[in-house]
């Protein structure tokens, strides 16, 4: 019984939770009795990049700190390869990092209380044109010099 339960609080807490890419929300696992971080995916698998992750933090966590412990936790079970680890720091509007990691440092990093969620990280594209866009956008978007006729091409 208690396990179907904590089955089904995950997956309503992880149907509620705000992965990076989909949106601006913060949801606050503070008074949630869900002691791991949310391990968002994308609906679409084939756009995952293999062991690739963006690790979200609370607004007032040591960013220092914690990346430090994550080298060294990343350190006990490396990926193969030069580009493991941490790749890039996040802290401006949001304090994280992204990186490659192994499944074992993931599910160690989601039992921290200072992370807030763990995205898998995907590739994305732009799927269409601004069509009437305000005037200049086409400046920086043109590799030949615009002229006062132009510049809305």
């Amino acid at each position: 019984m208690h396990t179907q339960l904590a089955g089904v609080s995950i997956l309503v807490i992880s149907a509620a939770a705000s992965p990076l890419s989909t949106s601006h929300f913060v949801i606050d696992r503070s008074a949630s009795n869900l002691a791991i971080a949310p391990l968002h995916q994308s609906n679409v698998p084939e756009n995952h990049v293999q062991d690739s992750y963006i690790v979200v933090l609370k607004p007032d966590v040591d960013l220092t700190t914690h990346t430090n412990l994550v080298a060294s936790t990343h350190a006990e079970d490396p990926l193969a390869g030069e580009d493991s680890g941490l790749i890039h720091v996040y802290d401006g509007q949001i304090k994280g990092y992204a990186g490659r990691f192994a499944n074992s440092t993931i599910a160690k990093l989601r039992i921290m209380p200072e992370v807030d969620y763990i995205e898998h990280d995907q590739l994305v594209w732009a799927s269409d044109i601004e069509k009437g866009a305000p005037w200049g956008l086409a400046r920086i978007s043109h590799r030949e010099k615009l002229g006062f006729g132009t510049f809305r091409e």
